[in-house]
C-alpha cells in the first residue's frame, strides 16, 4: 500500500457511477474533471476558506501525519476542516481496509504555493538554463511503451533472477534512442509490474496484459501522475516536498538540493536524512524520466513533468492523425493519442521512434494482429478511424489477402466425443447442450474438457452410458513435439495462463474495439446478454461510458450505471435514431 496517492487512481477507485455524476451525466469529459480539480485557482479558493490555524493544521498533516508519523493528528480531530477540504475536493476518504483521509500529492504544489510562507529563496539556484521546446511528452514513457510492445508481440524470456536476457535487451534497444539506458528499461519493467501491465508467462517469460489498453486510455497527465505514485511508493514527506517545490520553479530555474536538505532539516521534515539518501532518490527519478540533473546538487523536473503533470501544457492529442502509404508504412505524428498509438502498435511493426514515428504493415504484423484477436473488417475499420487519409487500395487488398491466408488453417487442441453413428452423435448433442463447443463432423463433437464428469453424468441420466476414459490417438505425441518443433505451439493449458493468448476468451465479439468509438458520443446501444447464472438472455438499452477488454460500463435511461462483462454479451446493435 502506497503512502501517497495519485488523484488519477483515486478517481478510478470512485467507480463508474460517481464519475458519471462528476461529469454532470456525461456533459464533461474525464480529462475536463481532471484539469478542473487540479486548477491552482480553484485550489487557492478552497484554501482561502481556511483560517490561519486550519492552514497550519493542513501543513502539519502534509509534512508529518500523512506519512503516519502522528496518526492522532489535529486534522483527524478537526471535523470542520475535514468538511471544508471534502467539499472542496481536496481531501478524499479511502476505505480500503480502514477509513483514512487522503490528499492526493497532485495538489501539493498548489497547496504549498499558498500556505508555505517561510520557503527561503535560496532553494532556487542562481544558475538558469532555458528549457528545450515543448514536445508531446512521449519520451517520458517511451521505455515502458516499447517494453510493453515487445512483450505483447513475443513473450520475453527472463533469467532466474527476473531480468530480461541481455540479447533480448540489446535487440529492444536497437530501436530506442541512445539516451535510454538499461536502468531505464529496468525501472519501466518495475512500473509495469506495479500496475499489472506486465505478467509472468509460461516457462519464465514476460508478457503484457490486457490492462495496458485501459492504462493508455487515460490522459497523458494522469499517466505521469501514476508514474509519480510508483516513484513515491513508501516515500517520505521530504521526497514529496522535493517534487512539489520543483514543480513551483520558473521554467528555466534549478532546485538547489543541498540548500533544500538544510532547510528541510531545520523544518524537521521527516525523511530529510543526508545527501546520499537524497541523491539515491533523485537517481531513481532520473531512471523513471521524472528528474534531470545539472550537476551534483542542481536538479529539476523534466519537460514532460514540469509542463504536463499539473500544467497540462502539451499540445492537444488526436485520435485521427495517421498517414498511411501504399508501401505499408504508417507515419505517426507527435500529436497522436496514446490509445491510438497502442492500438496501432498491435496492428503494425515499429520501425523507428522519432518525432514522426514510423510503423510498417506486412504479413508478419498481420500474424500478430490475428493472434491478438483482430478480424479483417474490424482491423481495416479501426485503421481508417485512426487515419487522416484513406487506406490505399493496394494495401487494403494485401491486408485482406494476408488475413485470408493466415486463417485458412488452424491447429486445434480439443477433446472429441466420438459416436458410432451420426444418429447417436446428434442425440448426444441434444442431451449435452452447453457442454458442446462445436460440431466437428456427423459423428464427432468437440466438448468442454473441463467438465468430463458432467458430460458422463448427463449421458448416463439420458440412458446412454459412457466409459469415463479419454483415449489418446498418439501416446508418443510429447516426444515427437520435442524432436520436431519448428514453431512454438501454445496448448490450451499453457495459453490459459497467458491473457495475451486468450483475448477472445474474455472478449468473444471483439467488443472492446468495436464499441470504444461509441463511448462518450451519447449514442444508445441495444445489448442482448446472458445474466450470470441464468440460461435466458435479456435485452438492455444503454449509452457506453467506459469499456475495457473485460467489461462495459453503460448508463441506462434512468441515469443508473450498469456493468456488463463482455463474455456475457451475445450481440449488440447501435440505434440510429
Amino acid at each position: 500500500m502506497s503512502t501517497y496517492h495519485s488523484l488519477s487512481l483515486i478517481l478510478d477507485g470512485l467507480g463508474p457511477e460517481p464519475l458519471w455524476h462528476m461529469t454532470a451525466f456525461g456533459q464533461y469529459s474525464r480529462e475536463f474533471v481532471w484539469e478542473t480539480l487540479l486548477d491552482p485557482e480553484r485550489i487557492a479558493q478552497v484554501l482561502d476558506t481556511l483560517n490561519k490555524k486550519e492552514g497550519q493544521v493542513l501543513l502539519q498533516f502534509l509534512a508529518e501525519d500523512l506519512a503516519g508519523y502522528h496518526p492522532l493528528s489535529a486534522l483527524h480531530r478537526d471535523e470542520k476542516l475535514i468538511e471544508k477540504l471534502n467539499q472542496g475536493f481536496l481531501l478524499f476518504t479511502l476505505t480500503d481496509g480502514y477509513v483514512r483521509p487522503v490528499i492526493p500529492f497532485d495538489f501539493y504544489p498548489a497547496i504549498l504555493e499558498t500556505l508555505l510562507i517561510d520557503r527561503p529563496l535560496v532553494l532556487t539556484s542562481t544558475v538558469t538554463t532555458p528549457r528545450p521546446p515543448l514536445t508531446n511528452g512521449f519520451e517520458a514513457i517511451l521505455p515502458l511503451f516499447h517494453l510493453l510492445s515487445q512483450a505483447r508481440k513475443e513473450p520475453l524470456p527472463m533469467t532466474t533472477n527476473g531480468q530480461i536476457y541481455r540479447r533480448n535487451l540489446g535487440k529492444m534497444k536497437k530501436i530506442l534512442p541512445a539516451t535510454i539506458s538499461d536502468d531505464m528499461i529496468d525501472a519501466a519493467m518495475r512500473v509495469g509490474f506495479y500496475y499489472h501491465l506486465l505478467q509472468r508467462g509460461p516457462e519464465r517469460t514476460l508478457e503484457s496484459s490486457l490492462d495496458v489498453e485501459d492504462f493508455f486510455a487515460h490522459g497523458f497527465s494522469e499517466i505521469l501522475s501514476r508514474y509519480l505514485q510508483f516513484a513515491l511508493e513508501h516515500g517520505t514527506p521530504f521526497q514529496v516536498f522535493t517534487i512539489a517545490l520543483a514543480a513551483m520553479l520558473a521554467p528555466d530555474e534549478w532546485l538547489d538540493t543541498e540548500a533544500l536538505l538544510k532547510w528541510a532539516k531545520a523544518q524537521r521534515l521527516p525523511g530529510a536524512y543526508d545527501l546520499y539518501s537524497l541523491s539515491y532518490f533523485l537517481d531513481h527519478l532520473v531512471q523513471l524520466g521524472i528528474w534531470e540533473k545539472h550537476n551534483k546538487f542542481l536538479g529539476r523536473l523534466t519537460n514532460p513533468y514540469y509542463f504536463g503533470w499539473i500544467r497540462h501544457e502539451f499540445e492537444p492529442l488526436s485520435d485521427q492523425t495517421l498517414v498511411i502509404e501504399p508501401t505499408g508504412d504508417v507515419l505517426v505524428p507527435p500529436n497522436t493519442s496514446l490509445s491510438t498509438l497502442w492500438d496501432l502498435d498491435g496492428m503494425a511493426e515499429i520501425k523507428k521512434y522519432d518525432q514522426m514515428r514510423v510503423y510498417h504493415i506486412n504479413r508478419h504484423s498481420i500474424t500478430t494482429a490475428v493472434l491478438d484477436g483482430w478480424e479483417p473488417d474490424t482491423y481495416l475499420q479501426r485503421l481508417q478511424e485512426m487515419a487522416r487519409v484513406p487506406i490505399p487500395g493496394n494495401l487494403e487488398h494485401n491486408i485482406r489477402d494476408w488475413f485470408r491466408q493466415l486463417t485458412r488453417h488452424s491447429v486445434i487442441h480439443a477433446t472429441i466425443l466420438h459416436s458410432a453413428t451420426a444418429e447417436d452423435s446428434f442425440n448426444a448433442e441434444r442431451v449435452l447442450g452447453p457442454y458442446i463447443i462445436k460440431r466437428l463432423s456427423p459423428t464427432e463433437l468437440i466438448v468442454n474438457r473441463t467438465d468430463l464428469k458432467g458430460i458422463t453424468q448427463a449421458l448416463d441420466k439420458s440412458g446412454v452410458p459412457l466409459i469415463p476414459i479419454v483415449h489418446e490417438l498418439d501416446t508418443d505425441r510429447e516426444a515427437k513435439i520435442k524432436v520436431h518443433n519448428p514453431y512454438d505451439y501454445y496448448y490450451e493449458d499453457d495459453a490459459g495462463n497467458s491473457r495475451r493468448h486468450s483475448v477472445q476468451q474474455g472478449n468473444p465479439l471483439g467488443l472492446s474495439r468495436k464499441i470504444r468509438s461509441l463511448v462518450g458520443t451519447g449514442k444508445t446501444v441495444q445489448i442482448r446478454y446472458r445474466p450470470q447464472g441464468r440460461s435466458e438472455c435479456e435485452v438492455v438499452r444503454l449509452r457506453p461510458i467506459h469499456i475495457d477488454p473485460i467489461a462495459l460500463d453503460g448508463v441506462l435511461d434512468n441515469n443508473q450505471v450498469l456493468t456488463l462483462y463482455l463474455n456475457q454479451i451475445e450481440s449488440y446493435e447501435v440505434e440510429t435514431s
